[in-house]
């Protein structure tokens, strides 16, 4: 019998315990995660919104030159919804999640920094293009030159 109490009063625990550590009990936590990061001008950037409770609606991205722009958010796997905005701007940036009733649920801040050129990348591009130009020029001049007797 003691044993029978014994495994009733751990399986209650165990239960009771269990009900609490699940995501209904735990606080709304809210992420957000940005793509790429840090955030560079002219980039593509993704916002992606990570919610369990509660059901975000727009994106607020406000920049140093008062721009404000509001991106409406579009659910993209189970508990996560993204937007995307091609920056173009430099200096802070501050950006605010918003639910569906327009309460502000998350704030935070970055700085746009200048993407880099990549000259070198460039170059080296350009001259493989005028190398297998040069190449296929030389190839076709074989045929069309003059006729030898």
């Amino acid at each position: 019998m003691r044993k029978c109490k014994g495994i009733i009063f751990l399986l209650a625990g165990i239960m009771f315990f269990s009900v609490f550590n699940s995501p209904i009990w735990a606080s709304s936590a809210i992420r957000l995660v940005v793509t790429p990061k840090p955030l560079q001008a002219p980039s593509e950037t993704t916002f992606i919104v990570v919610s369990q409770k509660v059901i975000p609606g727009t994106i607020e991205l406000e920049f140093d030159n008062h721009t404000h722009i509001v991106l409406p958010l579009k659910k993209e796997a189970t508990h996560e919804y993204a937007a995307s905005y091609l920056i173009r701007s430099l200096g802070h940036l501050s950006v605010t999640v918003d639910d569906r009733h327009h309460h502000p649920l998350l704030y935070e801040n970055y700085v746009v920094s200048k993407a880099p050129s990549h000259f070198l990348s460039k170059v080296v591009i350009a001259v493989i293009f005028f190398g297998i130009s040069i190449w296929y020029w030389r190839r076709a001049q074989r045929y069309t030159g003059p006729q030898q007797k």
